[in-house]
């Protein structure tokens, strides 16, 4: 690995690790994640979710921070996480994968549809 290689790379790790952190303020153990699916390709092949908590009295998008900080592509057009694939709930991957990042464990985030 060349020095520029390493250097992205840890860079790129540093800003999931502070994607992380700041998601952990808003995003509790026990918490509702809501999640919509805002694009569905031709294919049927990738869907473009977008995914929001209720934090007091503030419905707070998340999207970008989660897409940083499990390492999902992101759409810019759409503003929201490009998932790859079909026959599943891209919408509880979403969660599921979040909820591992975050506390390192299935379940700690519930997925709720908008």
């Amino acid at each position: 690995m060349t020095s520029k290689t390493a250097a992205a790379t840890a860079e790129r790790e540093e800003q999931r690790e502070h994607a992380r952190t700041n998601l952990v303020r808003f995003v509790r153990p026990g918490m509702a994640v809501y999640a919509t699916v805002v694009h569905r390709s031709a294919s049927g092949m990738s869907r473009v979710v977008r995914i929001y908590v209720v934090s007091g009295q503030e419905i707070i998008n998340i999207s970008g921070q989660a897409a940083e900080a499990i390492a999902y592509a992101w759409d810019r057009d759409r503003g929201g996480i490009i998932i790859r694939g079909c026959g599943f709930d891209v919408r509880d991957d979403i969660v599921r994968t979040l909820s591992r990042a975050l506390y390192g464990q299935d379940g700690d985030l519930t997925m709720r549809s908008l």
